[in-house]
């Protein structure tokens, strides 16, 4: 779940072991009303409908994407600053 804003505070939620992003939709939607950028990101092998498929990955893959969903909203922050 991404979508370009110019709000100035900027929020990455994360959903739990066994979610998904769109657990999180109501509550991205509130702050996003109350002017933060949000970022809900997918954690590897969350993807699939399929909840074996968690067990493929290991909590170390899940620190790596959590550090990558820092890096994309810092990233998108900074070219936010230029173009204004």
């Amino acid at each position: 779940m991404y979508e370009e804003t110019t709000n100035k505070r900027v929020v990455i939620l994360f959903h739990a072991y066994t979610g998904k992003p769109t657990d999180l939709r109501m509550l991205a939607s509130f702050l996003h009303r109350h002017d933060y950028a949000v970022y809900v990101p997918t954690f590897s092998g969350h993807e699939h409908s399929n909840v074996c498929e968690i067990l493929k990955e290991t909590p170390e893959k899940w620190y790596e994407d959590a550090k990558q969903s820092s890096t994309i909203c810092s990233e998108s922050r900074a070219i936010q600053r230029l173009l204004h």
